[in-house]
């Protein structure tokens, strides 16, 4: 995959989180989602759990399978990103630990949870990509470390 490509990955994502928004209606039955590919930095998808609302940061992660780790973002083109701008009340990891589509895990964490593992230097370490024009700065988590945090919802 080409990571350079702006609008395939765009496509791919989208994909990625209209899956998520199914999944997530077929295993949480109190859970109704009302709205799919936000776009703007403060959820991907919506949701409401008894008339209130609840929203998800979808995340995939391709190279988890090669490298052992979970990414996550916190800055893009010199600005907060991902986990620093985030409002989402939940994270859900898409990761990759194959490449065919039975290898696509998913996994749920609070987005505070999220946010007190890096307080905590639970990563392993912060990188900055060089195979982008955006210089994303990430987080790496090693996936033995981050998973067990989590809730499996596939």
């Amino acid at each position: 995959m080409d990571h350079n490509n702006f609008h395939e990955n765009l496509s791919r994502i989208q994909v990625g989180e209209l899956k998520v928004a199914h999944l997530i209606n077929s295993v949480f039955a109190d859970v109704i989602v009302t709205d799919t590919l936000n776009d703007d930095c403060k959820y991907d998808i919506k949701a409401e759990v008894d008339g209130k609302p609840v929203t998800f940061e979808v995340k995939e992660d391709y190279k988890c399978a090669d490298t052992g780790n979970v990414v996550v973002e916190y800055e893009s083109r010199g600005k907060p990103s991902g986990i620093a701008t985030t409002e989402a009340d939940f994270w859900i990891f898409r990761i990759h630990r194959g490449y065919k589509e039975s290898d696509i895990h998913h996994f749920l964490i609070g987005t505070e949870r999220l946010k007190r593992l890096i307080r905590e230097n639970k990563y392993s370490r912060k990188y900055q990509m060089p195979h982008t024009d955006s210089k994303n700065k990430v987080y790496f988590f090693k996936y033995h470390d981050l998973i067990p945090t989590c809730y499996q919802i596939d």
